[in-house]
């Protein structure tokens, strides 16, 4: 028994002395709002750059709900996940159409497949963005849509499912790029606030929407191409 005692105690203190020391260091985040700047860079389209000018994305956890808002001039989109019964639902607001597709837990991984499996390496580098003291570190293969991305260490997000491109980064991003072909949109974090967030923003709304499923929009943009 004292010898079992022992080998329990040895294998503690190689975990304790071994695993990185800001794992034990990092504030743990259930409930929190973010809110990012974006800009588009693209040297084909001047007046899609134009239509971002003010763009924003807000984010909103509290415990395994998640909440995104993407808003600019072309309209806002909203994506809505519930990681305990993994299920949700997107909102689009365009043109005066208004719709809402529900997503299965298979709809929202495959949603964002292209992100899912994109792991990240530290750097020493530093630099401040916001009032922001941050770290660089840096996207590995097989990622060609997020290269780098500026990350407040001290503080982690519990709900890993908010947006899958980070579900394997340690920390807050607080500044990044997304390529797609030429163009490129750069997320700059402008806040961060803890108040509590009311729980009916996560609500599917009942009237005022037109209701589908994601293999029935995935159909319809396949046949308005």
């Amino acid at each position: 028994m004292q010898k079992i005692l022992s080998y329990f105690c040895f294998l503690l203190f190689c975990i304790v002395t071994i695993l990185p020391e800001k794992l034990f260091s990092q504030e743990q985040i259930k409930e929190v709002s973010l809110v990012y700047d974006i800009t588009l860079n693209t040297s084909k389209n001047s007046a899609l750059i134009k239509s971002f000018e003010g763009a924003r994305l807000s984010i909103f956890i509290k415990g395994n709900l998640s909440r995104t808002d993407m808003s600019s001039t072309i309209g806002t989109e909203s994506n809505i996940y519930n990681n305990s019964n993994k299920s949700g639902f997107i909102l689009k607001e365009y043109s005066g159409q208004k719709l809402i597709i529900t997503l299965t837990e298979s709809n929202w991984f495959s949603r964002n497949r292209f992100f899912s499996s994109i792991s990240f390496e530290g750097t020493n580098e530093e630099k401040v963005i916001n009032g922001f003291k941050c770290k660089k570190s840096k996207a590995l293969a097989p990622s060609s849509y997020v290269t780098e991305v500026y990350v407040l260490d001290d503080r982690q997000i519990n709900n890993k499912s908010y947006y899958n491109c980070f579900s394997n980064l340690s920390g807050i991003p607080v500044k990044y790029s997304v390529k797609k072909g030429d163009e490129v949109f750069t997320y700059t974090l402008r806040s961060i606030n803890d108040d509590n967030i009311v729980s009916s923003i996560f609500d599917e709304p009942q009237t005022g929407y037109r209701k589908i499923t994601y293999e029935e929009a995935i159909k319809v943009k396949g046949e308005e191409k």
